[in-house]
This record gives structure tokens, C-alpha cells and sequence, in this order.
């Protein structure tokens, strides 16, 4: 029974994570994306389309940025929370055998 309960807890803390690291390789992926005209060669005059593409490489850059922190305080946040779920389980099962006052 402690087993289960400890994968239900498990699980509840996880759900949700997999859909923020997918957000952030998309975000990641996209910077990637905006950033494959830096690294061709140029034989002519491509100024506004370098700029453009530094632009939009930055600015992706920035999404990413924050994907990744949100995604941190989620996981973050969620470990804290089965964290204490398992260590209030653990306090109430030795309450139950007579472990703790």
C-alpha cells in the first residue's frame, strides 16, 4: 500500500512536467530555426535578412529563455510538493505504529 501511494504522489508530480520540457525544446528548437541564416555563407548583399534573422534570433532567444525558467519553478514546484506529501506520509505511518507522539 505504501508503494502505491508513493507512485500516486509520483505520478501526480510529474503530470504536467513532460508537457513544459516538450514547450521547451519547441521554444530551443525555434531559436535553431531563426538562427540557421547565420550560419550559411554569403556571396552577396544579405544585410536585412542577417539583421532580421539576428532579430528574430534574439527574440526567440528571449522566449526560450523564459520557457525554461517556467518550466524550472514548475518542476521545482512540484518536487517541493511530493516532497512533502511523501514526508507527511511517512510522519503519519510512524504515528500509526506508534513511532512518533
Amino acid at each position: 500500500q505504501r508503494e502505491a501511494e508513493r507512485a500516486a504522489v509520483i505520478e501526480e508530480a510529474t503530470r504536467g512536467c513532460q508537457a513544459k520540457l516538450d514547450e521547451v525544446e519547441d521554444a530551443v528548437e525555434a531559436v535553431a530555426i531563426a538562427a540557421s541564416p547565420l550560419e550559411m555563407d554569403h556571396d552577396f548583399d544579405l544585410q536585412e535578412m542577417m539583421d532580421r534573422a539576428v532579430q528574430d534570433t534574439e527574440e526567440r532567444s528571449r522566449s526560450a529563455g523564459a520557457a525554461i525558467s517556467e518550466a524550472r519553478r514548475f518542476v521545482t514546484s512540484r518536487i517541493s510538493v511530493a516532497q512533502q506529501q511523501m514526508s507527511d506520509g511517512v510522519a503519519k505511518a510512524a504515528m500509526v505504529k506508534g513511532l512518533v507522539e
